[in-house]
């Protein structure tokens, strides 16, 4: 990993230090009220309100595609008619990939995903049954959202065609373009090609126009074709497929097209080019089509359900139903599926008291929700990602019951109280999602909560390592300052300390942000340095070459 030794001593210093991008929270209540079986949404936040009070038909398949906002995307059922022989779904298409997948079917619950495009997908069974209330809200990094994609329109329509780039020109490379056919009306669709330029290649492999079909509970593909001939024409059963155009960096064509028609219908020998229209029962959230310039894979929703339902790229968690762990201690670390900081619950808390707690995501995402405080105005509680040892965006968690989320790794909890004495919190921690995604990041970890105390590092007689993390929280229980005195100091040197180096922050009452004290290489023992709050913050780092015996401190 990266030599990077992080002695937290500060935690509220890494906890509160400047964002790394503009943070946005969660709306209150939905903006956007969907009411049709399928569409866009691209909202901050959306009510998917689909036949609530009414009829789902047999064998009806809706797919919404969401694109969330920000960099997180939260979404919990509100209300739920379907039967035990429905399928709702959500499923993560960043990229028009399908990820990780979840099954929607407890009212309350929270299913959390990092930024892109999230596909819900509606099936239903074989007997009739109501609708649902299906609501999202994307918070987090203003710079962390969109799809990726070039181009995206949805149709509704039971029938219809389109022709991709459908302006006279050729279509262009590395571009993404996505194309959602979603039938309101239940049936088996026929999918024919009326046009095709395509770059052609043994295999396909530069340029291509894949078409899959839902059948028998997953995607499958039905035809991949490139060059100037047309394909035969294509069944889908459910009345939704899947087409996929990728294009590689070089050599555009003409493009292609194809229309969409019930069995029992003639093809059409033409195809129109202009816009799908498609809006929700508000009028906005939902869009037309959308042009921009990134990766040229053009995807063609027809399925909905298909991808929705496609095979998740890793084992996928859902959230613990409570929490598994309750952390009482002011600070520590906490690695666990889900947790309660229950912090002087009903207890008073002293004036000028810093807590960190170290929150290590095991799985995907992680979502905090704040569920009971007596803390006051002049308090702080915040949390701030740390992937990597680096200091992300942030959140002032103050309201009871909203919900704060983050993408796999680490966030810091810290508590900072004012100048009189407060009661408790507790604040609760789920982690969810892709199996494979969570962790730290640290090749060390360790937290002190003593009022004095020493440590070394490696500390076991050998050098320390390149390319490495480690972490140290020295984070006392006892509120009052701190001095930080280096005892030992044996780093590789270089001008600057550009190559290894330890760096130290404290966290400045006056400024309220994490202060660089000193940034120290060598063999020299730097000056005693002065921690205002007794929290503070030592990065140690280096880099793939070169290394020797570490270095010691201790505070008092």
């Amino acid at each position: 990993m990266n030599t990077f030794a992080v002695f937290l001593m500060t935690v509220v210093a890494v906890a509160t230090a400047a964002p790394s991008a503009i943070l946005v929270d969660e709306d209150p209540v939905p903006v956007v009220n969907v009411t049709t079986c399928g569409g866009f949404v691209n909202g901050s936040s959306a009510a998917i309100n689909f036949q609530l009070g009414g009829v789902i038909p047999v064998g009806q398949v809706c797919l919404w595609t969401v694109q969330a906002t920000y960099g997180s995307l939260r979404f919990t059922l509100k209300e739920s008619g379907l039967g035990s022989g429905d399928s709702l779904k959500l499923t993560r298409f960043i990229g028009a990939t399908p990820g990780y997948q979840y099954n929607v079917t407890e009212v309350g619950a929270n299913y959390t995903y990092t930024a892109g495009t999230v596909l819900v997908s509606l099936e239903a069974g074989a007997g009739a049954n109501s609708g649902f209330s299906l609501e999202m809200y994307s918070s987090g990094d203003l710079d962390a959202g969109g799809g990726g994609f070039t181009h995206y329109a949805t149709y509704l329509n039971s029938t219809g065609a389109t022709s991709y780039p459908g302006n006279g020109l050729p279509y262009n490379n590395d571009e993404t373009a996505v194309f959602i056919v979603s039938p309101s009306q239940a049936g088996s669709r026929t999918l024919t090609f009326t046009g095709m330029d395509v770059e052609g290649s043994t295999g396909c492999i530069y340029d291509s126009v894949e078409v899959f079909a839902w059948e028998m509970g997953g995607l499958s593909s039905k035809a991949r074709v490139c060059g100037t001939q047309l394909p035969p024409p294509i069944a889908l059963d459910k009345g939704l497929g899947v087409i996929i155009f990728k294009t590689d960096s070089s050599v555009t064509s003409g493009g292609f097209a194809f229309n969409w028609i019930t069995l029992l219908e003639i093809p059409n020998a033409g195809y129109k080019t202009d816009a799908p229209v498609l809006s929700d029962s508000v009028g906005h959230g939902v869009i037309k089509s959308q042009d921009t310039n990134m990766n040229t894979l053009a995807v063609f929703l027809i399925a909905v359900v298909a991808v929705a339902t496609a095979a998740p790229s890793a084992i996928l968690v859902d959230e613990d139903p409570e929490p598994v762990a309750t952390v009482t201690t002011c600070g520590g670390l906490v690695n666990t599926s889900s947790a309660a900081i229950n912090f002087q619950l009903g207890e008073s808390i002293p004036a000028g008291q810093v807590c960190l707690w170290t929150v290590q995501a095991p799985y995907d995402a992680i979502r905090f929700t704040l569920k009971e405080s007596g803390l006051g105005m002049g308090d702080s509680l915040k949390l701030t990602r740390f992937i990597g040892a680096v200091p992300g965006y942030q959140y002032n968690v103050t309201e009871v019951g909203a919900n704060y989320t983050y993408s796999a790794g680490t966030v810091l909890v810290t508590l900072v109280t004012g100048a009189s004495a407060s009661s408790g919190f507790s604040l609760e921690m789920y982690s969810s999602g892709d199996l494979d995604a969570g962790g730290g990041g640290f090749t060390h970890y360790e937290t002190f909560q003593a009022a004095t105390g020493a440590t070394a590092y490696p500390g076991n007689g050998q050098p320390y390592m390149d390319d490495e993390v480690a972490v140290f929280i020295v984070s006392p229980s006892e509120s009052g300052s701190r001095t930080l005195t280096f005892t030992g100091m044996d780093v590789e040197d270089s001008t600057g300390c550009i190559y290894d180096s330890v760096e130290v922050f404290s966290w400045s009452v006056s400024m309220d942000h994490l202060h660089s004290e000193a940034r120290v290489c060598g063999s020299a023992l730097p000056p005693p340095i002065m921690l205002e709050t007794g929290l503070g913050v030592i990065i140690f780092k280096t880099d793939s070459s070169v290394t020797q015996g570490g270095f010691a401190f201790n505070w008092m």
